[in-house]
Order: structure tokens, then sequence, then C-alpha cells
């Protein structure tokens, strides 16, 4: 697709009060910069080496799509479902995340123990972590406090097993110091 397709269908949806559908679009290498892609469903997109500086996706979905190479600096991801989504090599310098997170560095990114997780160094100084359906504004401080009744909410019946796996996580000493983690 092209970005006047992008735009048309994006459009068109919204014109009619609906989310526009952008499934399995083929959108490789697309220059979306600046496109306005709020709420935009784009599960299971292909969006390898796309330009998408300075695009609004905050509430997109963005589920298990292919962002791999993708240039998302200054993007606006917040309220976006990155779950599953292929993230490797994709630069998401400057991009929000939530209301006042903008990420300076992606730490980890992938399956952990059968869920998605990102981690991130934020210009703010602190280091987060989203896992599984908590993609709230938790920093690895949150998560260490929280863990437990995290783990009992979420998988009571494998809570210990989950607990062991992200304290192993939580054990390493996240932080970011000028852009780069520091031991």
């Amino acid at each position: 697709m092209t970005r006047g397709e992008v735009v048309a269908v994006v459009n068109a949806a919204r014109r009619d009060g609906r989310q526009a559908d952008l499934t399995r679009a083929n959108l490789r290498g697309a220059n979306l910069s600046g496109a306005d892609l709020r709420w935009a469903n784009l599960r299971w997109a292909d969006l390898t080496r796309a330009d998408l500086r300075w695009a609004n996706l905050s509430g997109a979905n963005l589920g298990w799509a292919n962002l791999s190479g993708a240039d998302l600096r200054w993007a606006n991801l917040s309220g976006a479902d990155l779950s599953g989504a292929n993230l490797s090599g994709a630069n998401l310098s400057g991009a929000i995340r939530h209301a006042g997170v903008v990420i300076e560095k992606v730490l980890l990114v992938g399956m952990v123990a059968r869920y998605w997780t990102l981690l991130y160094g934020a210009t703010d100084g602190e280091v987060y972590l989203e896992y599984g359906c908590e993609t709230a504004k938790r920093t690895v401080a949150d998560w260490r406090r929280d863990l437990p009744a995290l783990c009992e909410c979420h998988e009571p019946e494998r809570r210990l097993s989950y607990e062991r796996t992200l304290r192993g996580l939580l054990a390493i000493d996240w932080r970011l110091v000028d852009g780069e983690v520091q031991p």
C-alpha cells in the first residue's frame, strides 16, 4: 500500500466513525512519517523498515505486527497494543509510550515465560517494564515491589513459577546512564 492509500483508508474509516482496518497490510518500507494512525488496526501488518517518525499511533493495535527495522523515532505509541510485535532492530528513540514517558533505549523485547515483554529506559532516567497485559506505566522498582500481588492476580495457579521467572529478570540492576545500560 502507498502512503496515499493508507491515508485514504484511515480517513474513510474516521468519516464513518469506525476503526481503520489495516490488518495484515503490506506496508514494508512505507513512508508514513507524521501519519495520523490513531486507533488504527495494524494487527499482523508488515511494517518492516517503515518510516514512522513522528507518526501518531496512539491507541493503535500493533499486535503481532512486524516492525523490524522500522524507524519509530518520536512516534506517539501511548496506549498502543504492542503485544507480540517484532521490534527487532526498530529505532524507538524519543517515542512516547505513556504520558510523560519517552523511550530512550529498548533494553529487551520478546517473549518471556509465554508473555510479550518490553523493557526500556526512558528520558526521565527510569527503566520501565511491560509484561503480558501489564502495560501500564510501571518502573522496574514498581515491579519489584508489587510482583507477588501481580502474579497472584494474573496467574494464581502458576504464581510461583512466574514470580521466580520475573524475579530473575528483575534481579538485574537495570540502569540507563547517558543512553547506555550500566551494570
